[in-house]
């Protein structure tokens, strides 16, 4: 027959196994808090306790005592008494009653109503993981019960099975974050892509129209250059001609008349070709 102990330990292991279940299926870290503090009365001789994960600056603590459940998710941890030890040494820290500084204990659950002596001892066993986080788990028996190395063991074993499963839905919500800052800034950057290309094709058809303008007045000043040196120059060049003819005419009114007729011919040669390079200027500015 199996005796008190074997039996406690047997459903210690069906309550852990129930647990273990529990955890795997979580898949916030919400749900973490609840199924710790509702399987935890079937494994663990406690009266009230504390759970804490830390790494960087990020922590989480859960505070349970009976049906009260307080998380706390923050930056900075502040390790508090032997806490500091725990972590130094990794070694599971066991403390009387009498040893524990309830100022600093009632500090720490402010708010939870607890009462001085209302322990007989407080246990507190660290973990640690360098790739994911460091965690302590702290627990107190209830008066005239102590804590045993077993107990100690089922805690390590509790702590280890939520740290994973935390670690794991951490990991999952950091890299959905982390995916989603990725797709953002892909996105402006994508954005700001489309503007620059939208600057340069304005850019590139403001100088192609630019150009056009450019090409369409040199043609412009080219026509007008050719009128001015060859269209006008040719009717100039008569009236010059024909004026210097007649000062040689002065005396024969026959030959002037003629000289008068084709100074008149010219002049009016050479106001056509004023007007059309004028005409030319006004049409293509």
């Amino acid at each position: 027959m199996e005796n008190a102990e074997s039996i406690s330990l047997r459903l210690r292991y069906e309550a852990f196994s129930k647990y273990a279940a529990s955890i795997s299926k979580c898949q916030e870290i919400a749900d973490l808090a609840q199924v710790l503090v509702k399987h935890i009365k079937y494994l663990m001789p406690f009266n009230f306790g504390r759970v804490l994960l830390f790494k960087d600056q990020y922590f989480y603590e859960i505070l349970y005592i009976n049906q009260k459940t307080e998380v706390t998710i923050g930056e900075d941890v502040e390790l508090r008494g032997f806490e500091k030890t725990a972590v130094e040494t990794m070694i599971p820290q066991l403390k009387n009653c009498t040893d524990v500084d309830f100022d600093l204990l009632s500090k720490t659950f402010e708010g939870f109503g607890l009462e001085n002596r209302c322990f007989e001892q407080l246990s507190l066993v660290p973990l640690t993981n360098s790739v994911v986080y460091t965690a302590l788990f702290g627990f107190s028996s209830k008066t005239n019960q102590f804590i045993s190395q077993i107990d100690n063991q089922f805690a390590k074993l509790i702590l280890d099975l939520f740290v994973t499963k935390f670690s794991e839905i951490k990991l999952s919500i950091d890299t959905q974050v982390q995916k989603e800052i990725i797709e953002n800034n892909f996105k402006i950057i994508s954005d700001k892509n489309l503007e620059i290309e939208q600057v340069l094709v304005n850019q590139e058809n403001l100088i192609k129209k630019r150009t056009m303008q450019l090409e369409a007045r040199n043609t412009v000043l080219e026509e007008y250059s050719w009128i001015t040196s060859h269209e006008i120059r040719r009717p100039l060049a008569n009236i010059l001609g024909l004026v210097q003819l007649a000062d040689h005419d002065l005396n024969d009114p026959e030959n002037l008349r003629e000289v008068i007729s084709l100074l008149k011919n010219s002049a009016l040669e050479l106001d056509e070709e004023v007007k059309r390079a004028n005409m030319l200027l006004a049409e293509r500015t």
